[in-house]
């Protein structure tokens, strides 16, 4: 009995370990997508600031206005999405190795019962 309730909390914990995976590659995705597409906006204007030098005060100011705190706070709470997914997953990693660590103890302890009978 005790043995078969581990090895059911052991899938458990491995299918919502692979939920979690999931979820922060997925949000991995999120954070380049996001990522590239600041970089695109800063490159285009970097490279229209270096052509036409004497507008740079203007291309600085649309640049601020374009990458400014709505990309800042996205970039922040994508990042701390993925903090907390990944402390989620460590969460998780180490209850299976104490599930594993109960589950071989309590097979061996099966095992010697068996064995003094």
């Amino acid at each position: 009995k005790v043995v078969s309730d581990l090895e059911v909390e052991l899938k458990k914990n491995n299918e919502e370990l692979g939920r979690v995976e999931q979820k922060l590659e997925e949000k991995k995705r999120v954070m380049e997508s996001h990522i590239r597409d600041a970089s695109r906006t800063s490159n285009g204007l970097s490279i229209l600031v270096a052509l036409v030098p004497f507008v740079g005060a203007i291309v600085k100011s649309i640049y601020d206005t374009v990458t400014g705190p709505g990309v800042a706070a996205k970039t922040q709470a994508l990042s701390n999405e993925m903090s907390n997914l990944f402390s989620e997953k460590s969460n998780l990693r180490n209850k299976e190795w104490n599930i594993q660590v109960k589950l071989t103890d309590s097979q061996l302890r099966l095992a010697s019962m068996k064995i003094e009978q």
